[in-house]
């Protein structure tokens, strides 16, 4: 199956930021069909625009009518079925918002996840004339900021950015429906999966069994993983890695603490069963992650 991933999104000519920013994309509408080949899977959170034409497609299973001035929400790990141009004239933008993890992570500790939820049901949001103006604006920040040099806060800048840019669409699809706000009866099993996610943030990345996190919630592992799977596309053992994965950055960044404490604080044996964890979800052993990012 191919992907979008972050490589996808590189700039020609642009300046060279951080993986995982903002970005845009052009021309989505005629370079879909012939650079790709279906099904699509994206590795990256992101927004389609269409400004112009009619595309039919189908996305994580539900086919779907876009149209000129609509938005189309993809989350990570959304796979795209068909795409089918309909007009001829399509004019679509992509704008990534972040690499899954870092979106993730946004999410995570924003708390989003009912709008999350509620958006991958119903990713299709019309635009009104003011709301395609904001779009657009965003649009063009985004790419004049890929345009300049390198500054020393340039990274920054993309990451508050990427912040407002987020929570301004989700303004907008809050302005659509009232009915995004968490309701935990609304999809079976989200109820349990809100729960798995509290015991996960009061973890602390501490847990690592999916068993303990089933024993926990009072559910076998079997129905745990059949629930949190329905609702976010991940398996409770992706979950739990990515928590310890958070706590082992935030602890290596932030505090002195020797890395062999710091294995076993996250429940890991010793310290090369740690750096193994590490280097698989990081690319780099503690030590290195630690010096580099000091």
């Amino acid at each position: 199956m191919d992907s979008i991933s972050v490589k996808d999104m590189k700039v020609p000519g642009a300046v060279e930021i951080s993986p995982g920013r903002l970005s845009v994309l052009e021309g989505i509408g005629s370079k879909a069909p012939k650079e790709y080949s279906f099904p699509l899977r994206f590795e990256i959170a992101a927004i389609l625009i269409c400004r112009q034409g009619e595309v039919r497609l189908v996305l994580n299973d539900h086919p779907i009518t876009f149209r000129s001035n609509e938005l189309l929400f993809i989350n990570p790990d959304s796979v795209l079925e068909q795409f089918e141009n309909k007009s001829g004239n399509c004019d679509i933008t992509l704008i990534m918002i972040a690499e899954a993890e870092r979106f993730r992570s946004v999410v995570i500790d924003r708390q989003l996840w009912d709008m999350m939820l509620y958006l991958r049901k119903k990713p299709l949001i019309r635009l009104g004339k003011e709301e395609h103006e904001l779009s657009e604006a965003y649009k063009k920040l985004i790419e004049l900021l890929q345009s300049q040099k390198k500054q020393p806060y340039s990274d920054q800048v993309f990451s508050a950015l990427t912040d407002v840019f987020l929570f301004q669409m989700l303004n907008i699809v809050s302005s659509k429906n009232s009915s995004t706000s968490r309701t935990l009866d609304s999809v079976p099993g989200q109820g349990l999966f809100f729960r798995f996610l509290d015991v996960l943030k009061q973890g602390k990345g501490q847990i690592r069994s999916v068993e303990e996190m089933a024993a926990r919630l009072c559910v076998t592992p079997k129905y745990l993983a059949r629930i949190v799977k329905a609702n976010s596309g991940m398996t409770p053992s992706e979950w739990m890695d990515e928590y310890t994965m958070r706590a082992a950055i935030h602890e290596l960044r932030h505090s002195k603490n020797p890395i062999k404490d710091i294995a076993q604080t996250l429940g890991f044996p010793n310290p090369s069963s740690f750096g193994t964890f590490f280097r698989k979800h990081g690319g780099l052993s503690p030590a290195v992650y630690r010096q580099k990012n000091i």
